[in-house]
Parts: C-alpha cells; structure tokens; sequence
C-alpha cells in the first residue's frame, strides 16, 4: 500500500469476487466497501488521512465469519496491506424515540 499525493477522483474497483485494486483512495473510503462486502459495521482505527494506491487479492475456501481462524480477509490484508482486520463488540450510540407526531400548521 504506497500513500499518493496524485490530485483526482478517488477510485475504488472490485475486479472480480475477490479481487481490489484502489487508485488515490482514503482510507474511509476503504472502510466502508469492507462494511458492505462483510454485511457488518467495520470501524476505522487507523489513523491514515491520506489518499492509497493498493491491490487486494484473496480467495477463501468457503465463506467464513470475519475472525476466524478460516477467514482468509483478514490474512490478505494483513500480508498485503499491513492492515489488521479484527472483529470485537464495540459500545455504539442508541437512539430510541418513544413517539411520533405530525407537525401541526402554523
């Protein structure tokens, strides 16, 4: 994964089932394809604000649940990326509302 300064519209390509490559891509930008591709929130604790040229490439046996030992995302990001992709239960902000009404006219 090597930062770019290159000005330009960020791209983010899946080019087969398991296949990445990002052109000038922030790291935000990453976070949310894993969340959609994963179906589970995924939470950027990296720190990284600038902008990533990078190729993904994995290929799992079976679909396993993130974090196990059988998941093979994790390894490739890990050995190509030097990333860490972990799953933990994290506390997140609620917000329940009791009731709803129409606006009244004024």
């Amino acid at each position: 994964m090597e930062a770019t300064t290159e000005p330009g519209k960020p791209m983010l390509r899946q080019l087969g089932r398991w296949q990445l490559r990002a052109q000038g891509t922030p790291m935000w930008l990453f976070v949310q394809f894993l969340g959609v591709h994963l179906h589970e929130s995924v939470d950027d604790q990296t720190g990284l604000t600038g902008h990533y040229n990078f190729s993904l490439n994995w290929q799992p046996d079976t679909w396993q649940p993130i974090g196990t030992p059988e998941d093979s995302l994790g390894p490739a990001m890990k050995q190509q990326l030097g990333l860490k992709l972990t799953k933990q239960k994290v506390e997140v902000p609620l917000l329940i509302i009791q009731s709803a009404s129409k606006p009244t006219e004024n």
